[in-house]
């Protein structure tokens, strides 16, 4: 499970900024860890923040993250990091961007961090504590581009592999993970199969769905998913086309196989299309098929989550949405929110990190569940909690209180600045240059 998440010098982000999934005192909705570091932690967050306030480059930046790890092994001493540092202040365009985890699998927690420019890895480390009381934070490894480096006892006999035969742009942990050293494969794995960040809810995530559609009992999860979030169908139809490629007839198959509005995924050696319908009920008590292109953009989104929630929740994933609910009711998000919430459902420590403007939400959340996003007088990107805002006699939010209302009224900040009168008279300056010319 995700506890904490730092990013420093990313996109909008230049000071280091550490989003939080550890509860304030008297939190209701956790997952208890059973240990003396971190008893709880959170089922459910959301971000909330303007347009282009750097909601997005959060979860970006998680992602990033986890894409740099997952190359990194297999960079040649040529290929170059994929460097994206702030840009709008020139102390950081040449500094490293930073990057630092903690999470718990196993009854073990993990913090890894790396520092990284486009040619090289400036430092990186990773720790690892049993949850047993008083037990030590154990350093396995820390490296720094000084060539200094520490490397713990079990990995003695990679340090050989480590030191000499790494590439300055390739992370160890990634270079461990490829040579088979088991102490530190709960992490690497944990990182690319646990952290589920999704930037944009497009139509290749049909796929996941439609693949678990081909299962009976998963199919009538997913439909039962849909209708717990009012869409009005009985049941859904995939049938799969499946077809060996090559490089060679790869393109080709593609122009043969796919209408415009297809759904398709590729599978080791095979490309799949999927023909999605779903079956609704008529007037008459007759089952209508109407393909998944018919239907309106939210539901063919839910469509497109259906899977990768029942993932997040059949495998304790934590699930990360970038505008989850852009193209859907306030009250579907209600539901997919509870599903989190829920100690029957949401069994194996799955939880929900999502970023929205949709205030209604606020509402059925806990202050320290809600997080903002803001642009300073310099345009970087600052990250806080509404449970930041100081004790309950000092006028800060209550556990629970309307924090939509307030947040709208400018209480917590994190709002767009729009000036009514300014946006009028360039109006007006434009119409009448325009009038001007045509005369």
């Amino acid at each position: 499970m995700l506890i904490e998440f730092t990013v420093e010098n990313f996109r909008s982000f230049a000071k280091k900024q550490t989003f939080s999934m550890v509860p304030a005192v008297g939190s209701s909705r956790i997952h208890s860890l059973d240990n003396n570091f971190y008893p709880e932690v959170l089922k459910a967050s959301a971000i909330y923040g303007a347009n282009g306030s750097g909601k997005s480059n959060l979860v970006d930046g998680i992602g990033y993250f986890q894409h740099v790890l997952r190359r990194s092994a297999k960079l040649n001493s040529i290929d170059k990091i994929i460097f994206d540092p702030h840009l709008l202040d020139e102390n950081y365009s040449q500094r490293p961007s930073s990057f630092e985890i903690v999470f718990m699998v196993k009854g073990q927690f993990w913090r890894y961090g790396f520092s990284v420019t486009a040619n090289m890895v400036y430092e990186e480390w990773l720790f690892v504590r049993n949850k047993r009381p008083r037990s030590k934070e154990i350093l396995l490894f820390q490296r720094s581009n000084d060539e200094t480096a520490h490397i713990h006892s079990s990995l003695s006999k990679y340090s050989r592999l480590l030191k000499e035969t790494t590439n300055a742009n390739q992370l160890w942990l990634s270079k461990l993970d490829q040579n088979n050293a088991e102490i530190v494969k709960p992490a690497f794995r944990w990182i690319m199969f646990n952290l589920r960040p999704i930037g944009n809810l497009d139509r290749s995530y049909r796929t996941v769905t439609a693949e678990k559609c081909l299962n009976s009992f998963s199919r009538k999860s997913v439909v039962e998913f849909l209708q717990s979030v009012s869409i009005d169908l009985v049941n859904i139809q995939v049938d799969d086309d499946r077809r060996k490629f090559s490089p060679e007839n790869f393109q080709e198959l593609i122009e043969e196989t796919m209408p415009d509005n297809g759904v398709f995924g590729i599978f080791d050696d095979e490309l799949v299309s999927y023909d999605i319908s779903f079956i609704h009920r008529s007037r008459q008590s007759n089952n209508v098929s109407i393909n998944i292109s018919e239907e309106s953009t939210g539901t063919q989104n839910l469509f497109s989550l259906a899977g990768l929630l029942l993932d997040a929740l059949e495998h304790g994933l934590t699930f990360i949405v970038d505008e989850l609910n852009q193209t859907f009711h306030t009250k579907a998000l209600e539901q997919i929110i509870n599903l989190f919430y829920s100690d029957e459902v949401n069994t194996n420590g799955a939880q929900l990190i999502f970023t929205s403007h949709d205030l209604m939400i606020m509402d059925m959340m806990e202050r320290d569940e809600l997080w903002l996003v803001d642009k300073n007088d310099y345009g970087a990107s600052e990250l806080y909690s509404i449970a930041d805002f100081g004790t309950i006699r000092q006028g800060g939010a209550r556990r629970n209180e309307a924090f939509g209302r307030r947040y709208l009224a400018g209480r917590y900040g994190a709002l767009p600045e729009i000036d009514p009168i300014g946006i009028i008279s360039a109006l007006k300056k434009s119409q009448a240059e325009q009038k001007e010319k045509l005369n």
